[in-house]
């Protein structure tokens, strides 16, 4: 039986447990497309590279990939075997759950043009909905809506249709809307709803709610959410692993790859890291940086 590296980061009274380790890319499962520019840019990026920096987080159940989406396609297009994972319990309490929304941005349009063309739009696509004022956009912060904060002007949507299905609805709706006025459509944390709307925005959807079993059951089924649905939160990020590419490639078998990885990680030290850290983005979790310790040798 494969045996993965185990960690405890022991942080603020709590202990933090993951896996690291050498996963075969077709056990894994998706639960989320991808966005096709990003990756045929990773894809682009990946066959210059040596290492893969750093690994996807996937649940240790199911199999299902939480984190690392993107990564995953990629190597499935380049038809590299293995991928390096990062394995936890995603039912526990301390990864969270949230959701990406899609707003509207660009020139300046009368927010009354904008809700008469979501009105349209929406009854087109057949939509069960109703128009209303809203006091606080945290009122809908849980509710399928399509949001004109200018005006506080809200779409509420009624579906008794799964969540993949609805998920999939709006967003086609959304994109399809904004663009159809010259608008770009982008993401943002469904807790960015808490703070002041920038005023860029000038269109808001507000995507369905989902579980932690929405997600399992969907990706046990092959069932794909839109690319940017779900973001989860999770307590501790290994990183700067460096997983080799060509241990990735190799025709060996998993328990073979993973003994190969165990003996690189003797030389490895690490280092935790409170949150906050900017590199390529800001990091919101704490950290595990990796290193090689023979770097810092003095002889």
């Amino acid at each position: 039986m494969v045996s993965f590296i185990s960690f405890a980061l022991r942080s603020l009274n709590r202990v933090i447990n993951f896996q690291v380790g050498i996963e075969e890319v077709d056990c894994l499962k998706p639960h989320e497309e991808a966005i096709e520019d990003s990756l045929k840019r990773l894809i682009k990026t990946l066959k210059k590279c040596r290492f893969q920096k750093h690994p996807i987080i996937v649940d240790r159940d199911s199999k299902v990939i939480l984190d690392g989406m993107h990564r995953w396609y990629a190597f499935k297009q380049l038809n590299i075997k293995h991928i390096g994972v990062c394995y936890v319990k995603y039912f526990d309490e301390s990864i969270g759950l949230g959701r990406w929304l899609r707003v509207a941005k660009g020139t300046r349009i009368s927010p009354g043009k904008i809700v008469e063309v979501f009105r349209l739009n929406l009854k087109r696509k057949g939509f069960d909905f109703s128009k209303t004022r809203i006091q606080n956009i945290m009122d809908v912060k849980d509710t399928p809506s399509i949001l004109v904060p200018e005006i506080n002007v809200a779409f509420i949507i009624y579906n008794n249709e799964d969540k993949v299905s609805l998920f999939r609805k709006i967003h086609e709706m959304f994109k399809e809307t904004v663009e159809s006025i010259n608008l770009k459509m982008d993401f943002i944390p469904d807790i960015s709803l808490s703070s002041k709307i920038e005023k860029e925005i000038l269109a808001i959807a507000v995507m369905p709610k989902v579980s932690k079993s929405d997600v399992v059951h969907a990706a046990g089924r092959g069932l794909l959410f839109p690319p940017k649905s779900t973001r989860h939160e999770i307590p501790a990020r290994p990183m700067m692993v460096n997983f080799p590419i060509n241990l990735l490639k190799s025709s060996g078998t998993k328990d073979k790859v993973n003994a190969y990885l165990r003996a690189l990680m003797r030389n490895r030290n690490a280092i935790h890291i409170s949150p906050g850290l900017e590199m390529d983005r800001k990091y919101a979790e704490d950290l595990v940086l990796f290193w090689e310790s023979r770097w810092f040798t003095v002889e």
